[in-house]
């Protein structure tokens, strides 16, 4: 997936080890997800000893999913020539890059706060969000998606128009809950504000569907 100097046979199954190991992670870290709590945010550790700040962390843990996207799309590992792009790729590219634009700089900006986390957070988004970013690039890039995604065929397609609409209701829900969260945070720091609890600490506050984090300076 990431060394085009492979033969071609070597690089599909890469490609295909790639696969396997995302689908096997996922399935097998979910019973664990539902035991053990990942160390960010309220659950960061107490210690500040291997913890960096919230922000960052979530950008280093973002980042490598377009990062691997780029790459993987450039360099085109399933094919033995230069990637081509129909319109359509373009659009589905389009829509990929737009998402971890705002998922992996625009919101971490716009949040008043963020809680530190544990370094094994982007860690394990190296390898998870790259591997991610690596196989959607990889395919998006490849001789079989230019074929099937034509615009006289994806265009006439319901089927393309309902995986686009999909994607913007993802997207618009994403960037709604982020106002929610923002807001929650800001309505937590005054309340602990108002409290009197120590400077930098983080204030929790939640509701029936809803838990954000504002941080805590002295007036």
């Amino acid at each position: 997936m990431f060394v085009p100097k492979l033969a071609l046979r070597q690089r599909k199954s890469i490609y295909d080890v790639g696969r396997k190991f995302f689908t096997i992670v996922g399935v097998a870290s979910l019973p664990g997800s539902f035991i053990v709590n990942a160390p960010f945010g309220r659950f960061t550790p107490r210690s500040p000893f291997l913890t960096i700040d919230g922000r960052l962390g979530w950008v280093l843990m973002e980042l490598w999913s377009p990062l691997g996207f780029i790459y993987a799309m450039f360099n085109s590992p399933l094919s033995e020539e230069s990637p081509r792009f129909s319109m359509p790729q373009i659009v589905l590219v389009s829509c990929f890059m737009v998402h971890y634009l705002n998922r992996g700089f625009l919101s971490p900006a716009r949040a008043p706060s963020r809680s530190r986390m544990h370094v094994f957070m982007p860690l394990t988004g190296l390898i998870l969000n790259t591997t991610n970013g690596g196989l959607i690039g990889s395919y998006i890039s490849s001789p079989i998606a230019f074929q099937h995604l034509q615009p006289e065929t994806a265009f006439s397609s319901p089927q393309f128009y309902i995986g686009v609409f999909l994607w913007a209701v993802g997207f618009l829900g994403n960037f709604w809950a982020d106002e929610i969260l923002s807001d929650i945070r800001k309505k937590g720091a005054l309340r602990g504000k108002e409290k009197k609890l120590s400077s930098g600490a983080e204030y929790y506050v939640g509701g029936n569907a809803w838990m954000g984090v504002g941080r805590i300076t002295d007036p």
